[in-house]
């Protein structure tokens, strides 16, 4: 997703839809979903991906948060596993 109509001078802002299927999930994993979506709201750290909303449409929580281009954590986990190196604590 990208916002509609952006000041002309506005860099591009891009966002992702986690979308979570309720009729996949039982109650205690529809609670769950819902828990994640109220956590990530009172989140704000620089290291964290920013949410900026969540609704209910058609059967299926949608989470709106920022898009990270250089890819999530796992890809990066990932990615140093499969070097066989660690990642650095500074």
């Amino acid at each position: 997703m990208k916002h509609r109509n952006p000041p002309p001078d506005a860099q591009e802002i891009y966002f992702i839809a986690k979308k979570i299927v309720f009729t996949q999930l039982d109650d205690k994993e529809k609670e769950g979903a819902f828990l994640e979506s109220m956590l990530l709201r009172n989140l704000s750290h620089p290291h964290i991906t920013a949410y900026k909303t969540s609704f209910v449409d058609k059967g299926e929580l949608i989470i709106i948060m920022e898009f990270c281009e250089m890819g999530d954590l796992a890809y990066h986990v990932k990615k140093m596993r499969n070097k066989g190196e660690n990642f650095s604590e500074d």
